[in-house]
């Protein structure tokens, strides 16, 4: 078996699926902020597509740091839409989507963190996962929130 290949593989694959799920992170809150008419859903949604966008440029700067030409993880220049039209949609709606989007990259994160990565690769990648499992309950908190007040 050829370790260095196996290693290799890895690396580019755990590094392109979480690039990829934290680039699509990114759009799709900046698009739920856009949508979402509340105050507080807006800020707390545009504050979690920048912390997507930190961590995409951080491991975009990582790829490139290990030798890792990853493919555009978007096809347009247009940012990712949500499911559906979100104007027609209430605040918590869109915030339940966005737990999905976090869901995946939580996935995303996780199954790159059981690959044979470098110590460096594996310890940024672990930071960005702590981060997110820190933050997981905010979106949770926030969306129960919006549905107790549109039943008021």
């Amino acid at each position: 078996m050829n370790f260095t290949a196996t290693i290799d593989d890895d690396l580019r694959t755990g590094l392109g699926t979480v690039i990829h799920a934290t680039s699509e992170g990114e759009s799709a809150f900046h698009a739920a902020a856009a949508a979402v008419r509340g105050e507080v859903p807006r800020l707390l949604l545009l504050d979690r597509a920048r912390r997507y966008g930190r961590a995409a440029s951080a491991l975009r700067a990582l790829a490139r740091e290990q030798g890792i030409a990853l493919r555009a993880e978007r096809t347009t220049d247009r940012p990712a839409r949500l499911p559906g039209d979100a104007a027609a949609r209430d605040d918590a709606v869109i915030v339940m989507e966005c737990e999905r989007i976090e869901d995946a990259a939580l996935v995303a994160y996780r199954d790159a963190l059981e690959l044979a990565l470098p110590g460096q690769v594996q310890a940024v990648i672990q930071r960005e996962f702590d981060g997110l499992i820190a933050s997981l309950g905010s979106l949770r908190e926030l969306r129960e929130r919006l549905v107790v007040r549109t039943r008021v």
